[in-house]
């Protein structure tokens, strides 16, 4: 009797064991960096295609998945940064300067987000992001905006905390949505200053 048991114990683990891997393959792949269709400029990130009928297969699962961030190719262009321009991760216990100019669009806005999406805690009346008509800005259009939980004159977003977050940049109605790779671009630096537990 246990002997004629085990065949089919045998069959049903199989079964579990691949299944349980190819679910928890596929919760990989969706949550990794995206390594298809990129557009990388310092420590900047935008996927143009993501929204659009060619993305890839992994973006398409994102956007069923409710990643609502994005952008169609005809509104505008979604940059996402996790490090400084070092290459160091963004920690909310450490100061930022994030610095320079954007590409040509209408309308922009910086943020600040969680490394899965969700915006960060801040206080009100505290922001938590910044839009391009706002912006003090130097003589040549570039601008300084600071991050962390000291105020300073200027450009200043509200943050606090010890663990990682991103920022993103959202621009509306830019060219480079559409002529990636064949225009030139340039996005701010992002500076660390002072860190809480240094």
């Amino acid at each position: 009797m246990i002997g004629a048991l085990r065949i089919p114990f045998f069959i049903g683990l199989s079964l579990a064991i691949a299944f349980s891997g190819g679910v928890a393959a596929t919760k990989i792949a969706l949550d990794a960096e995206d390594p298809f269709d990129v557009l990388e400029i310092g420590p900047w990130v935008a996927n143009p295609l993501a929204q659009t009928a060619g993305a890839n297969p992994y973006d398409k699962a994102r956007r069923a998945l409710g990643d609502g961030s994005g952008l169609g190719q005809a509104e505008g262009l979604v940059f996402r940064a996790t490090t400084d321009s070092s290459g160091a991760p963004l920690l909310a216990s450490c100061a930022y300067v994030v610095g320079g100019q954007v590409p040509a669009s209408r309308v922009w806005i910086m943020r600040l987000t969680g490394l899965s999406g969700e915006i960060t805690h801040a206080d009100p009346p505290f922001s938590r992001a910044m839009h391009s008509a706002s912006v003090l800005r130097g003589p040549d259009g570039a601008f300084e905006i600071g991050l962390g939980a000291e105020a300073r004159s200027g450009n200043w977003l509200f943050m606090s905390g010890d663990g990682p977050f991103g920022i993103e940049f959202l621009l509306f109605d830019t060219p480079a949505a559409g002529n990636f790779g064949l225009i030139d671009l340039e996005m701010p630096e992002i500076e660390r200053q002072d860190c809480a537990d240094a």
